[in-house]
């Protein structure tokens, strides 16, 4: 990824994280085939393996919103 995508893809995570959290949501869903490494880094946790629609595999991973971490 990019250094550009990379910034965008960190945005676009801090805007997701703080609305569920203003929003009273205690975990965020994402499934991804190519974002997994940047997730994780970000305490994103591995919740198992999806097929999306494009017979393409990836995984889903929650992002547990009460572990105090601001965006």
């Amino acid at each position: 990824m990019s250094g550009t995508g990379r910034q965008l893809s960190i945005a676009l995570l801090d805007f997701a994280e703080g609305l569920a959290r203003e929003l009273g949501y205690d975990e965020l869903f994402m499934s991804t085939a190519i974002l997994g490494e940047h997730l994780k880094r970000r305490g994103w946790q591995e919740q198992g393996d999806v097929e999306f629609l494009n017979d393409q595999r990836g995984t889903l991973y929650v992002c547990p919103l009460t572990m105090g971490r601001s965006p």
